[in-house]
This record gives C-alpha cells, sequence and structure tokens, in this order.
C-alpha cells in the first residue's frame, strides 16, 4: 500500500483506536510505502489494499493482538532505519 491509497492519521477512529491499543504509528518510506513502526523503531510491511490494510487494523483491535508484527518489512541490501 502506498500513500496515495492511504495515509493512516489519527482523525480515522478506527486507526486512533489501534493507536491507543498498541502505540507507535504508521509511517511511509521515501518511495511512499506505508509501513507499521514499533516502539523499538522496527518497521513492518502493511497489506497491498487499502481494503486489507482496514481489515488488518480492525482485527487487531478485536483479536487484542498487533499483526502487523507478523511482517517484518524487507529492506534493500545496504539500506538503513
Amino acid at each position: 500500500m502506498t500513500d496515495n491509497d492511504y495515509l493512516p492519521t489519527t482523525k480515522d477512529p478506527l486507526i486512533k483506536a489501534f493507536y491507543d491499543k498498541f502505540g507507535r504509528g504508521f509511517n511511509t518510506n521515501i518511495f511512499g510505502g506505508v509501513y507499521y513502526v514499533d516502539k523499538d523503531g522496527k518497521w513492518y510491511s502493511t497489506p497491498d489494499t487499502k481494503t486489507e490494510f482496514f481489515d488488518m487494523v480492525s482485527n487487531s483491535i478485536k483479536q487484542g493482538k498487533n499483526l502487523f508484527l507478523d511482517y517484518p518489512a524487507t529492506l534493500p541490501d545496504g539500506a538503513e532505519v
């Protein structure tokens, strides 16, 4: 998913509920890809579509488990966060 598809914001009640439960937030990389960033600054991938993204956010809240943590971001060789 890219920031052209959707850039998460706390103005959205579902995103605010996710942040309240799990902390940290979403960010973009230099290419416009949207990622979740945990409390340690590690980046995790988001689904390819806005619909899948919102399903993951909603299911994370319902299950009480941050599902983004199951998808660590793969960075190009030599890249640092």
